[in-house]
This record gives structure tokens, C-alpha cells and sequence, in this order.
């Protein structure tokens, strides 16, 4: 999937959350730069549909950040877009590294997601959708990370037609 394709799907969703300022030109170079590192980083078994679903539901890629010149950090020490704690990391890695740096932070959501792919004997996108519930809450899956993992699948889901839309409007469009 193309950086200008994966752009097309985060402006996508942000803009069905009614989010603002996404023309300003700091939250564009940011999105810009995460569609990137998204599109640098997707494997074939992290897709990036995967990365964009995980973003958007940690920090809605951390747009309104950008305008602060600050990133996402909770009460919990989890940093970043991708809301990763650096003492479960798989990378070396700080809280203000994974803050600042887009591409290392996408580095090390990929480098976490094949821990729990190997961790948990996942096969498949759809069991990986199940299994995103060790994302928000490590070796348990309880209720609340369950509805996590719906909901990182709902968002997924939303992605692949968004993309499937966009393809088929420049098909449409490119025999006109």
C-alpha cells in the first residue's frame, strides 16, 4: 500500500471523528510522516491496515499533538502514537523517543506485534484481531481489553473499505 493510500485512510478516519485543523500545515507534515513510516514498516504479516487501526485507537495518531509540538504520554508511562510502554518494548527505546519519532515508534509497534504473534501462536488477521486485547492489557484478556480488540477490528475493517474505495474511485475515474 502506497504512503499517499494510507494518508488517504488516516485523513479518512479523522475526518468521521469530526477532527480539526487537518489542513493546518504542522498536523499535515505529522500525518504525512506517520503514513510513511506506516507504509516503511507494514509486513505482510503486520499489515498496514493493522498499524493504522492501532494509532488511531491509541492516539488518533497523535494529530492534536502535533499542533502542541508535544506527544502522547498517559498516566501509565504509555508514550507516543502507538501508546507503548519502553519497559515492554521489544526495542530499546525511550518514552520521548517513541514521542518524537514517528518511524521508531511504528518500529517498535511491529517489533511488539511479532512478539505477540510468536508469544501467542497467532495465525491469521482475524485471530491477530482477537488476540489485540494483549496489546492494551499484556497477559490477560479481560472484558475491557476484549471490547479493545473488537474495536481495533471495527477500525481495521473500516480501513481495508477505505482503501478498496479509494482503489476502485481512481479506476473509476482513470477510464473517464
Amino acid at each position: 500500500m502506497s504512503a499517499e493510500m494510507i494518508l488517504y485512510i488516516i485523513l479518512s478516519l479523522l475526518r468521521a471523528d469530526n477532527a480539526t485543523n487537518l489542513e493546518h500545515p504542522q498536523i499535515q507534515a505529522h500525518l504525512v510522516k506517520v503514513s510513511q513510516a506506516i507504509k516503511s514498516h507494514a509486513t505482510k504479516s503486520i499489515q498496514a491496515t493493522r498499524l493504522i487501526s492501532l494509532a488511531y485507537n491509541e492516539s488518533r495518531f497523535g494529530y492534536k499533538y502535533a499542533l502542541k509540538g508535544t506527544y502522547p504520554k498517559s498516566s501509565w508511562n504509555a508514550c507516543g502514537i502507538y501508546q507503548q510502554v519502553p519497559k515492554f518494548a521489544q526495542v530499546s527505546t525511550t518514552c520521548e523517543k517513541l514521542g518524537t519519532d514517528v518511524d521508531h515508534a511504528t518500529k517498535v509497534a511491529v517489533a511488539y506485534l511479532n512478539y505477540m504473534i510468536d508469544r501467542w501462536s497467532i495465525r491469521g488477521s482475524k485471530k491477530l484481531d482477537k488476540r489485540m486485547c494483549h496489546y492494551f492489557s499484556g497477559n490477560r484478556c479481560d472484558a475491557l481489553a476484549r471490547t479493545y480488540s473488537k474495536k481495533h477490528r471495527r477500525i481495521r475493517q473500516k480501513a481495508i473499505r477505505l482503501k478498496r474505495l479509494n482503489m476502485l474511485t481512481k479506476k473509476v475515474n482513470g477510464k473517464n
